[in-house]
């Protein structure tokens, strides 16, 4: 009996998390920023090989010396890091030797307050000639919903050379490429909560694009349980919609507290975002659901 041809559905994701619990995944960051640079040690401290990548060769010559550039992260861990295997380059055609790519560019606001994309569109121009099937991208940077599908994969999809779309539930054809949205939650100053130990929120294009960015997340956080909130909506940024309640009550180191005047404040924000993306809030386990 002939063998089928078809790719079982969880087999980019399996192959993914494999390399990935093996330490053999390759991972880029995009923008070495005060987000982009903790976030690359992290992945090195759990002994992952990191290229970061950067426009700005200063910054690229300054880490691959072994000088740090931001103030409250020593050169120190910057040299342990180096004898750990991560390098740093200008070089956007390494792109495509990463299993996945993490982009944390800037996103300030314009002269007329209105949210610069030109960060993630120019990052996102530089990462599609270079795109290959079964990667995973990941947006970190803080942006608005719509992003990740409205801006950065109509350039992924138009600029790759393999013709590779976004994979969006259908039948994986080897064709495809995977996308997942984790906005950064780096705190600058606090000194009484590690940088592993802040939570975060996934959300996939697809389920197979959660739970490998899920997957990911979670080695970050030196695969503690309970720091990454996988989010399987159909749209990515939706995770930023999330609103931690029970959390608060059950891990008050983990959680961000509040007090009950701004979580309903939150409550009624939240209505109103996802009243204009046509989405219904339905609190279940303290986590926004879409009906």
């Amino acid at each position: 009996m002939p063998l089928s041809k078809e790719i079982p559905l969880a087999a980019p994701s399996e192959q993914l998390k494999t390399r990935l619990e093996n330490r053999t995944a390759k991972i880029g960051i995009m923008g070495l920023g005060y987000v982009g640079l903790p976030l690359a040690l992290l992945f090195t401290e759990e002994k992952f090989q990191i290229t970061g990548f950067d426009v700005d060769k200063k910054k690229v010559d300054t880490l691959n010396a072994g000088g740090s550039y931001i103030y409250r992260i020593p050169s120190t861990e910057i040299q342990q890091a180096r004898g750990k295997g991560f390098v740093a380059t200008a070089d956007a055609s390494k792109i495509s030797e990463m299993d996945a790519v993490i982009i944390c560019v800037p996103t300030p606001l314009n002269e007329y307050h209105e949210p610069d994309l030109s960060f993630i569109t120019d990052t996102t121009h530089s990462i599609a000639p270079h795109l290959r099937a079964g990667q995973l991208v990941v947006l970190e940077s803080t942006t608005y919903p719509g992003t990740t599908e409205e801006v950065m994969i109509p350039i992924l999809e138009k600029e790759n050379q393999g013709g590779l779309k976004a994979a969006r539930k259908e039948a994986f054809t080897g064709k495809e490429f995977f996308v997942a949205f984790s906005p950064e939650r780096e705190d600058p100053g606090n000194t009484t909560v590690a940088r592993r130990d802040i939570p975060k929120v996934v959300g996939g294009l697809d389920p197979q694009a959660a739970e490998m960015a899920a997957a990911m997340k979670e080695l970050e956080k030196a695969g503690v349980k309970g720091l990454v909130l996988d989010l399987r909506f159909n749209r990515p940024e939706i995770g930023t919609l999330v609103l931690l309640t029970r959390g608060d009550r059950e891990r008050p180191r983990r959680w961000h507290s509040g007090n009950e005047d701004v979580r309903q404040a939150l409550l009624q924000d939240r209505r109103l975002v996802c009243s204009g993306l046509r989405t219904a809030p339905r609190p279940h386990e303290g986590v926004f659901s879409l009906s």
